[in-house]
């Protein structure tokens, strides 16, 4: 705690439009004569506040829910003394929107009680923080598992990478044609692709769709002139090449960067963020732990505020909306993600766990180019063996058919898979090369003639953007003079060119096939993707970049924490229960230490009544009036002292009337007794004095 916070914590307390201060100084210090001093009320309170007896008090005030929130207070910024816009408190507070109102009224009886105040943050907002003079005990005291409703020691559960399936989508989208039967739904061969592949994926839509989401917020796919998605397994292949060990990362994190609300932020700024906030999440996640679902929530959002605080200082724009506009919002969506991506799962007790998913994220295998992490055979099959990068992986999804994911993966590089990856514009030679350094052997001399023998039919037949194809001689006598090709050729352009009768390249492909002519046409991307490089660039700097703050200690905690009433109270209640009071006394002292106002049982002691003076003087004007306007008001007797015409000091007596302005200046009409009223101008009175009895 510096002195800038300490500072902050005074301003605070002096402007507080619910007067915490003076509620706080009557409780403890005694009654507040007036006229006070603010600034020396603060200065004692704060002394009273750092007493060893009165931190063990206030703490042992704290409820389950109390603990709740001031961990998230202290463990939600990149310092304790940051803490949160109560809005957002209250809400990662509470298991259910329902209840947020109750932790709204919570926040300010734990500011009255002085362990929380309000602030303006730097950026205008304003906070709610731990107050200064109990920030050192409640560090000691409150754990960042007290923010979580349940933290149980478990066995970790064992989960496969996210890469996989994406590699999965991406090769059955490839491999398959038409890939999509609907806006989003796979095709039949599609389905069966990733039935294969990946079990399971096609029938859990909602997964499938988030995964393809990702994809698309990465790059990898695009949106055909039908609004169905397309692949761009180039594009994929190119990205992962360069990005690296950190591939994973980066379509991981594509995946909550598309689903999160898009009024908080740019598209650009989701993707330059969401790699670096994936990482702290995945890095926050307490490991060997099982938590509730709301926990998760918490979890995320301590871990995105720590990332996102520096970053909003530092001027970052997209971290300054999101804390901003859509910080809970992006909570939610980053937390969905997390589990669509297999790295915290739902057991059947209703708890969350973090899975062995997280280090493939975070720990993947280093992009070593080391041969032999592939195995391609005579029969036409790739083995991708565990040793093997995610560029390798990345690049044989694209050009073969996956079949089998797991530990050791399975593709088929046949007729049909590689006519498709000359296609999209790969080379024979280009995939043998590649194909060799990475199995350290030359291919099977039957791969090899099959992938030349492929590449040239496919090769024969060329159709250009524009409906204009290119035949080899034999297919250019068949688009000639075949009477299936009747009424196909608009003009012919050259020898074995021609331009074709048809709308687009879709309707020209289809007229060459019915005429016995096998054309293969895949889209490309019309971008050149620099849109959605900052997402993979991002992530392999989020994994190379120290840790700004070191992730959060979770300690398993036996039993679910359940909101108890704290010790004291109860303690208090007992005490009040032996105590000769009135009825009324009674419930007035039992409604303050269910409140937790009481921190000591002294305090149930009522004290004799006190008497007090509120005086204002000759030079205090404004205090005069103010006095007599609230005596007027109270009904209250003031004894006045004034110089009347020849300059004699008259004292007198009396219940305020009315107070109003004549022609002369403002007087006062005190009432004595019966009818009679006594006039006298506020400007001539030396003192006017009111007695109050506490």
């Amino acid at each position: 705690m510096g002195t800038d916070e300490l500072g902050r914590w005074r301003d605070a307390l002096i402007i507080d439009r619910d007067d915490a201060l003076i509620g706080g100084a009557k409780r403890w210090l005694g009654p507040v004569r007036t006229p006070f001093n603010k600034h020396e009320l603060i200065s004692q309170l704060e002394s009273f506040l750092r007493r060893p007896e009165t931190a063990n008090a206030v703490v042992a005030l704290l409820d389950g829910n109390d603990r709740r929130l001031v961990a998230l207070a202290l463990y939600s910024g990149t310092s304790p003394d940051d803490g949160l816009p109560a809005p957002e408190l209250a809400k990662l507070a509470t298991d259910e929107p329902a209840f947020e109102a109750i932790a709204l009224e919570r926040i300010r009886n734990l500011k009255e009680r002085l362990v929380l105040y309000s602030y303006r943050g730097t950026r205008g907002r304003e906070r709610v923080a731990v107050a200064p003079p109990l920030l050192e005990r409640m560090l000691a005291e409150i754990l960042p598992a007290d923010a979580l409703t349940s933290a149980k020691s478990t066995e970790e559960p064992d989960a496969p990478g996210p890469f996989s399936d994406f590699c999965a989508i991406l090769s059955a989208c490839v491999h398959a044609k038409p890939a999509f039967k609907g806006k989003r739904e796979p095709s039949k061969r599609a389905t069966e692709i990733l039935d294969a592949a990946a079990p399971g994926l096609s029938s859990d839509k909602e997964r499938f769709s988030s995964l393809l989401y990702a994809l698309e917020a990465a790059g990898v796919f695009g949106a055909g002139d039908d609004g169905r998605p397309i692949a761009y397994p180039r594009r994929f292949v190119e990205a992962c090449d360069e990005t690296g060990y950190a591939a994973a990362l980066a379509l991981s994190a594509g995946c909550s960067s598309y689903r999160s609300p898009s009024y908080h932020s740019s598209p650009e700024n989701d993707r330059r963020l969401a790699p670096g906030i994936l990482r702290a999440a995945l890095e926050a996640m307490p490991r060997g732990l099982a938590f509730s679902p709301a926990d998760l929530r918490r979890l995320t959002a301590m871990a995105m505020g720590r990332y996102l605080e520096p970053l909003a200082d530092a001027g970052e724009p997209g971290a300054q909306e999101l804390l901003e506009q859509g910080f809970i919002a992006s909570v939610a969506a980053v937390a969905e993600a997390l589990g669509t991506l297999g790295f915290v799962a739902l057991g059947g007790d209703g708890l969350v766990r973090a899975t062995s998913a997280i280090d493939s994220a975070l720990r993947p295998v280093a992009s070593s180019g080391a041969a032999g992490a592939v195995i391609v055979e005579e029969s036409h099959e790739i083995r991708i063996m565990p040793e093997a990068d995610l560029p390798t992986r990345a690049f044989i999804s694209a050009i073969a058919r996956l079949e089998r994911t797991g530990l050791v993966w399975s593709a088929i590089l046949d007729k049909a898979s590689a006519k498709a990856a000359y296609a999209y514009g790969f080379g024979s030679e280009e995939i043998a090369a590649r194909l060799e350094a990475v199995s350290g052997m030359s291919l099977p001399q039957s791969v090899r003639f099959s992938l030349g023998a492929w590449e040239a039919e496919v090769r024969s037949a060329r159709l250009r953007v524009g409906v204009v194809v290119a035949l080899d001689g034999h297919l250019s006598g068949v688009l000639e003079h075949s009477p299936k090709a009747e009424g196909l050729v608009q003009e012919r352009l050259a020898e074995g060119v021609y331009l074709l009768a048809a709308r687009d390249a879709a309707e020209a492909e289809r007229m060459l096939k019915s005429a016995g002519i096998d054309v293969d046409m895949r889209p490309s991307p019309e971008d050149d993707g620099s849109s959605f490089q900052p997402l993979w660039d991002e992530a392999k700097s989020a994994l190379v970049k120290p840790i700004g703050a070191p992730p959060l200690a979770f300690r398993p905690i036996s039993d679910t924490i359940v909101s108890k009433e704290a010790p004291l109270v109860e303690k208090l209640l007992s005490t009040l229960e032996g105590l000769v009071v009135s009825l009324d006394e009674r419930a007035d002292l039992e409604a303050r230490i269910r409140a937790k106002l009481v921190l000591d049982e002294s305090e149930l002691i009522r004290a004799e009544p006190t008497e007090q003076d509120i005086v204002a003087g000759a030079m205090d004007y404004p205090g005069k009036v103010r006095l007599l306007e609230r005596a007027m008001k109270d009904g209250a007797t003031v004894r006045i002292e004034y110089l009347d015409d020849d300059g004699t000091l008259v004292k007198i007596a009396g219940v305020p009337r009315d107070v109003r302005r004549e022609a002369s200046g403002t007087v006062v009409a005190l009432s004595s007794g019966g009818a009679e009223q006594t006039v006298v101008a506020i400007g001539a009175i030396e003192i006017v004095r009111r007695r109050i009895v506490n």
